[in-house]
């Protein structure tokens, strides 16, 4: 007779731990785990920097219905620009988009973790994850990649605001994702995106691919008590270009015109390399 008061099962992929929630990829990790624990008894496997420390979440026992939380060490590598720029340059001449690279290579230990376990639906963070889905296939019902970005789309907008100089390595880019999700893609049940945009997007290239907006969200926290102050913040990574956009933009074209109507007001910018 089946256990009636089993809970279904999961499993999340991630290339970023969601924890401490810094920056907005860790902050959408996070809110689409804690979701899952709803419901689901979750296994996580989660590649770590270098630089983070080691967690034991389990032994913390702050995430309810989290049953396994296994770490991948990546290598380390240079976070220099000229490092970047580098490899950069490299990825473009070989056809592969930023990141994928970073995160392929570790099928040994993505089976080790796996196991023999079978899941209701397994999680994929990330497209630089993709690559997995075959391996994650046979240990699963229902394979879901949660797109940050549609990585074609976002170099392709890359390409049209940066410096000419630097837009063709963009464009290069774009072409590699494009084909890697022309070939990855479709191998999933469903596709989470952040905007109906993007969402539209991945739809008008995969009519057949089941997609949905899932937008960024942060899960309910009882308010802190802390000091008040006239402060705005801006959270996020200001490693990631577009964040750098942003701010530049605010603080040129906006943040000028706030001051001078509320002149005691502060900005604040918070998170990874801020």
């Amino acid at each position: 007779m089946p256990d009636l008061a089993a809970k279904p099962s999961a499993l999340f992929l991630t290339a970023e731990s969601p924890y401490p929630m810094v920056g907005g990829g860790a902050l959408r990790s996070a809110s689409v785990l804690e979701y899952l624990l709803q419901g689901y008894d979750t296994d996580v496997i989660c590649f770590r920097q270098p630089e983070a420390a080691t967690v034991d979440w389990l032994a913390i026992g702050a995430l309810k219905n989290l049953r396994d939380w296994r770490e991948i060490a990546l290598p380390a590598h240079g976070r220099s620009a000229i490092e970047r720029s580098v490899r950069n340059v490299r990825r473009a001449f070989r056809g592969v988009p930023p990141l994928v690279d970073r995160f392929t290579g570790f099928s040994a230990q993505v089976g080790e973790a796996l196991g023999a376990a079978r899941y209701d639906v397994a999680v994929v963070e990330h497209f630089w994850c993709a690559t997995y889905a075959p391996q994650l296939r046979p240990h699963c019902e229902r394979l879901v990649l949660d797109l940050h970005n549609l990585e074609s789309l976002w170099h392709q907008r890359c390409a049209r605001i940066l410096n000419p100089l630097v837009a063709p390595i963009h464009h290069a880019f774009a072409r590699a994702a494009a084909r890697m999700e022309n070939e990855l893609l479709p191998q999933f049940d469903l596709i989470l995106a952040t905007s109906r945009q993007e969402c539209q997007s991945v739809s008008d290239r995969f009519p057949a691919l089941q997609t949905t907006v899932v937008p960024n969200t942060l899960q309910w926290r009882e308010r802190p008590s802390v000091h008040k102050e006239a402060s705005i913040v801006f959270s996020g990574n200001m490693d990631y270009l577009p964040n750098q956009k942003a701010v530049g933009h605010f603080a040129r074209a906006i943040w000028p015109e706030v001051l001078r109507a509320v002149p005691n007001l502060h900005w604040k910018i918070l998170g990874k390399a801020a």
